[in-house]
Formats: C-alpha cells, sequence, structure tokens
C-alpha cells in the first residue's frame, strides 16, 4: 500500500476531509471450514467514513447491502476483500469492493466498499 504522509500543497484540501482512522488487517489463513484469520499487526490509514444504505454488486457479481464507504487518499493497491477492516466506531464488517479511482495524475484515491454489521 502506498501510505500518504501528510498535506502539501493542494493535498491539504484532501487531508481535511479525511478525519478518520481506519485499520486493516491482512488475511493470514483460512482454515478447513473456510474461517478467516488476520494478521495481529494493524495498518492504520486515514480516511474518510461515509455510512450509507444501498445495494451494491460483490466482486463475484452478487447483489448485495452495503453499509457504507471509506475514501482512502492515495494507491492502495494491496488492499483487497480479504483484508478485515476495522471502522472508528469499533464495528469490522466484511469489505464487499475494493476500487481505485484515478486522474490525470494517476491512482488518486480508492474506496472500500463495506457490509452492514
Amino acid at each position: 500500500m502506498t501510505h500518504w504522509s501528510g498535506p502539501t500543497g493542494i493535498d491539504s484540501a484532501f487531508y481535511e476531509m479525511m478525519p478518520d482512522t481506519v485499520s486493516f488487517y491482512a488475511e493470514s489463513s483460512v482454515d478447513k471450514y473456510g474461517k478467516a484469520t488476520f494478521s495481529g499487526v494493524a495498518t492504520n490509514v486515514r480516511g474518510r467514513v461515509v455510512y450509507d444504505t444501498k445495494l451494491v454488486r460483490n466482486d463475484i457479481g452478487e447483489d448485495i447491502v452495503s453499509g457504507g464507504r471509506v475514501y482512502l487518499y492515495g494507491n492502495y493497491s494491496t488492499l483487497t476483500v480479504g483484508h478485515k477492516i476495522t471502522l472508528p466506531n469499533g464495528n469490522s464488517p466484511i469489505i464487499i469492493a475494493v476500487e481505485s479511482k484515478k486522474d490525470t495524475g494517476g491512482i488518486h484515491h480508492t474506496v472500500v466498499t463495506f457490509g452492514t454489521y
């Protein structure tokens, strides 16, 4: 993951819109019953959490209800639906989708869509 180091120039305007800290844990293994275990080391990322309920498609094309989105400034290309997310309110919903959004300079921000809890 490419982490944003803080405000410089126009980026300071984006920094002000990212008041939340979200934690991500990489999946370390899956047992024979399909239950995942996660790394004990969190990657804490500053972003913006937006809670809203919508019907969205997951990574395999199924319709699923989302609980919201997290907007992360920068390129988080190693972040996947297999990660565990912990939101500022302490909840850990499933990750439904991870999308990289581009502008003329490349990947500008990443949107993580999460499920309901």
